[in-house]
């Protein structure tokens, strides 16, 4: 996991990304960590995260990179800037794009803060063209969504929501609690029932259970 960015275009109040530095290494930094992964024959696999990855201005460049030394590329993102025009740039050199998707109802994720600062949200609609955009063209990319199961969204049923879309693999994660002094997500903790009450009304068949 690359994170190349500590900003975000989203202000998730559970979120774990808070790092000391908000300066975003240039291209040229992570072409050497990209090089020195290659060279110690032990990553096969890199994945670019944040942040928002997408706010990163060379990660388009950085991605065809990591193709060129053959590592299997993926990209976890929150989705607001995934385009028609991003992913014709993009898609053909990742191997995976993967979404942090929460919640499909508006009011909800607006409530976790997984929205702009002018509430504006990656919903379901968005998610579907996103998805048949990839099918219809011919990427090879698979698609993939995790989902932080939490206070806010767990009795939230939606996998009818995206039972259509054929997503590679959901990947449902109980809430990590954490509490560093400055940040704190305490307020959003389940236990382990309320987790499992989630899992039992999102029954897919790519689904990934991790609740530790």
């Amino acid at each position: 996991n690359l994170h190349i960015l500590e900003r975000c275009n989203f202000h998730c109040v559970g979120c774990f990304a808070h790092f000391k530095s908000k300066e975003a290494k240039g291209f040229d930094f992570w072409v050497q960590v990209l090089d020195n992964l290659k060279s110690s024959n032990m990553v096969s696999a890199v994945n670019f995260a944040g942040g928002e990855p997408l706010l990163h201005g060379k990660l388009g460049k950085l991605i065809k990179y990591s193709k060129k030394l053959e590592f299997k590329v993926s990209v976890i993102t929150n989705g607001f800037y995934v385009n028609q025009k991003w992913l014709d740039e993009n898609a053909d050199y990742l191997d995976c794009l993967g979404f942090s998707l929460d919640s499909l109802d508006e009011g909800t994720s607006i409530a976790l803060g997984r929205c702009t600062r002018a509430n504006e949200v990656f919903g379901a609609d968005r998610l579907a063209k996103v998805c048949e955009y990839i099918r219809v063209n011919g990427f090879k990319t698979k698609i993939k969504i995790n989902t932080v199961v939490s206070r806010k969204n767990y009795r939230e049923k939606f996998v009818h929501k995206i039972a259509d879309l054929d997503i590679d693999r959901w990947k449902l994660l109980k809430l990590k609690v954490f509490d560093n002094s400055k940040h704190c997500n305490s307020m959003l903790a389940i236990n382990d029932e309320e987790f499992e009450y989630f899992v039992q009304n999102n029954q897919y068949k790519n689904a990934v259970v991790e609740k530790s």
